[in-house]
């Protein structure tokens, strides 16, 4: 068996949609809607290109309506859409009509005029069969997600970037590397206490 990959199905379908939208705003727009992501606090990453890490995205979907997005967009329909999918089944417990939600947005998505990446062939082929076959009853993809994975190699990329990195060949390079083990396993304890 294998996991459908929630956490880059979010990321990625995501931020699709978002950069399909953001192509047809105008300047104001714009700036009404960077505004708005700042008073929101969703912020893009310092490390991907500016694209956002799933905590922003995860708040992108959920605050779609709010953003200051044209409502006429296509791609902004499909994103609302992309939300609902998200609500019914990307967390630990499926909510409401999933199967719905799964095919509205694929409706959707196709009227958008966008390709079809191969995640949003995977949300769209395999997503269903996938919780219907491979996941107890009720239980949606955040019950076998890669994403606190992701959150402490994110953690761990933030503090190696801002604190110890250095290269290989450097003597100090196993001490950089445990410091940063320790500080990242350090916030964890005291997250956790």
């Amino acid at each position: 068996m294998f996991n459908l990959p929630e956490l880059h199905l979010l990321l990625g379908i995501g931020q699709k949609l978002y950069d399909a939208i953001l192509i047809t705003m105008s300047d104001d727009e714009k700036e009404h809607h960077e505004a708005t992501l700042k008073k929101l606090n969703i912020h893009r990453s310092a490390y991907h290109r500016g694209a956002f890490e799933g905590n922003a995205m995860r708040k992108i979907t959920k605050e779609v309506l709010e953003l200051g997005f044209p409502k006429s967009n296509s791609s902004y329909i499909t994103l609302v859409k992309f939300r609902d999918v998200v609500d019914s089944c990307f967390g630990k417990h499926i909510k409401g009509d999933f199967k719905m939600a799964v095919y509205h947005f694929e409706q959707s998505f196709k009227q958008s005029g966008l390709s079809c990446s191969t995640k949003v062939h995977v949300l769209c082929r395999h997503l269903i069969p996938f919780i219907r076959n491979y996941l107890p009853d009720g239980m949606g993809l955040g019950s076998v997600s890669e994403q606190a994975f992701e959150s402490a190699h994110s953690r761990f990329g933030r503090v190696w970037e801002t604190r110890y990195k250095c290269q290989e060949e450097n003597e100090k390079f196993p001490e950089c590397l445990l410091n940063t083990v320790s500080d990242v396993n350090f916030v964890n304890f005291i997250n956790k206490s």
